[in-house]
């Protein structure tokens, strides 16, 4: 599997959005190596990962087209990660109640 950077991982989401943008917005919790690029942009990752359980199949569908119409892995966004350990709950902001 190929190895992507802040600037690639960015370009696959504008290209997910554009075949969704007719729906209604998609929120999704990332972790591992895409979350961590947004604090030290020089990382890369091999896919991103969804804490979500359940990816909305619209969202699941548009990023099958982008990866094919991309040549990269059809998993490159997965929720694999959300079903080891418990779900981390909604994003919390620092200062936030």
């Amino acid at each position: 599997m190929s190895a992507f950077g802040l600037s690639r991982v960015m370009a696959l989401f504008h290209a997910v959005d554009e075949l969704l943008e007719d729906g209604p917005p998609i929120a999704i919790r990332i972790g591992g190596g895409a979350a961590m690029m947004l604090h030290n942009p020089s990382r890369l990752t091999e896919d991103v990962d969804v804490f979500d359980r359940v990816l909305p199949p619209e969202l699941r569908e548009a990023a099958i087209r982008v990866a094919r119409s991309e040549g990269i892995p059809d998993s490159w966004l997965n929720n694999e990660v959300a079903h080891f350990g418990q779900d981390p709950g909604p994003a919390q902001l620092p200062g936030r109640d």
